[in-house]
């Protein structure tokens, strides 16, 4: 029996095959954010980085309906060319793509008919209202290529071509990063180079992507675009979890950048916007162990094989957990020189703000990890309210419970004490639903969804 049957020879090589090309794509994501990030925060300074993350909650609301509509369309082109047809899978793609359009289409429309309003909205107020403004109009540009490009990732890895999604990803980020450098430190062109360089290098993904699901994936081909009603509630009800996922970070963000800046002002929203590079980076490591995870743990699930299924378990648990320790020692051991790298010269008060930031969230970084593979872990053997129930708690539920409550009980301090509370609550609430007994399907069973 080969290592993926048994879960023992070769256990960690398989593993890795499955988990490093998903986990490329989260790093290449993560490299090109946080480029935004040191070229924002060194030349424009904690105001210009707290207007650009005074806008996060706008970015994932496109995000959202993106990721929703995405999913659910590649969901039932998958099943689509699971039974093998290849015209019904590329009308679907099609028709999910038109509906991607028109919705970032839409959207953007919206926002930009009630710009005003919506900087008003996110707590922007006096210099930094104006600044948010700089950023986000430009940026309009950009959102409806992010929410299409999710799109295209779908269906090239629905189609086999996962590395062709890497590379156009990749192309993307290098072409953010380079405009970054040109239109911010050489051109002086400001936040609005930022929303510029970031709208180029989504324009450039996108565009790579959709040359290559035309014409180098063969399951998947350009058709004439048509969903049934049928078939587009189908589409909205498989995505609704990603929806309500996505909107949670929203929201989260929304609760802090409020309540910092009522607190501690500008400098408070740009350590915080520093320290969440920092978590960002860990989630993505982690969540390419946990997109590793799934399909081995659940194929070994289906089959009846507890044993295997909780050996791959394991063999994710100790990935993510070295990558999350990995970037979370840093932070703990050098957070002052760390957190001056997105400084600007002369801002101290931020840099020292980040600091603190920086350690606190560090802190988080383990249980956050634990519990991610054990919610992906859940997912795979079909534990959907397990995994629900540890992905609201430590996403939505504790964070916002604690981000209001710890201010009032420890000042200022409790802004930062509130994400390793609770990533710590929910870590006792994860090894709870990873200890319960649970039967697998027996072999010839339909595998859990």
């Amino acid at each position: 029996m080969d290592a993926l049957a048994t879960g023992r020879p070769g256990q960690r090589a398989v593993f890795l095959s499955y988990a490093l090309p998903a986990l490329a794509g989260t790093l290449v994501s993560s490299v090109s954010v946080l480029a935004d990030g040191l070229f924002v925060g060194r030349i424009l300074g904690a105001g210009a980085l707290a207007a650009v993350n005074l806008t996060l909650p706008i970015f994932y609301v496109f995000l959202a309906a993106g990721v929703m509509i995405a999913v659910g369309g590649g969901t039932l082109a998958n099943h689509r060319l699971g039974a093998k047809d290849g015209p019904g899978a590329s009308r679907l793609a099609s028709g999910t793509m038109l509906l991607l359009a028109a919705a970032g289409l839409g959207l953007t429309l919206l926002l930009g008919a009630f710009l005003g309003p919506a900087i008003g909205l996110l707590g922007a107020r006096g210099e930094v209202a104006g600044q948010v403004r700089e950023y986000l109009a430009p940026l309009l540009l950009y959102y409806a290529p992010v929410m299409l490009n999710v799109g295209v990732g779908a269906f090239l890895r629905a189609g086999g071509r996962p590395g062709l999604s890497l590379a156009a990803g990749a192309a993307g980020a290098a072409c953010d990063i380079a405009l970054d450098w040109l239109l911010i430190a050489r051109l002086g062109l400001g936040l609005r180079g930022a929303a510029l360089s970031s709208a180029a290098g989504a324009a450039l993904q996108l565009l790579l992507g959709l040359a290559a699901l035309a014409r180098a994936c063969p399951s998947i081909k350009p058709a004439r675009p048509a969903l049934s009603r049928g078939e587009l509630g189908s589409i909205l009800a498989n995505g609704s979890s990603e929806l309500v996922g996505q909107l949670s970070v929203t929201i989260v963000a929304y609760a802090y950048n409020r309540i910092l800046l009522a607190r501690m002002g500008v400098a408070g929203v740009a350590a915080y916007t520093i320290s969440g590079y920092l978590c960002f980076l860990s989630s993505m490591l982690v969540l390419g162990f946990g997109q590793g995870l799934w399909p081995l743990a659940g194929r070994a699930w289906g089959g009846g094989e507890a044993g295997e299924a909780r050996s791959w378990l394991s063999l994710a648990m100790r990935w993510a957990l070295g990558a999350a320790a990995a970037a979370a020692a840093p932070a703990l051991l050098f957070p002052g020189p760390l957190a001056a790298l997105f400084a600007r010269a002369g801002e101290e008060a931020s840099s020292g703000l980040a600091a603190r930031a920086l350690f606190f969230t560090a802190l988080s970084l383990l249980p956050a990890a634990y519990s991610s593979i054990a919610s992906a872990y859940l997912t795979a053997i079909g534990d959907a309210a397990g995994s629900a129930a540890v992905a609201s708690l430590r996403g939505l539920v504790l964070i916002c419970l604690f981000v209001f409550l710890f201010p009032l009980l420890f000042g200022d301090l409790g802004v930062w004490l509130a994400l390793p509370a609770s990533e710590a609550c929910t870590l006792a609430v994860s090894i709870a639903l990873l200890a319960r007994p649970a039967r697998p399907a027996r072999a010839g069973e339909r595998p859990p969804r």
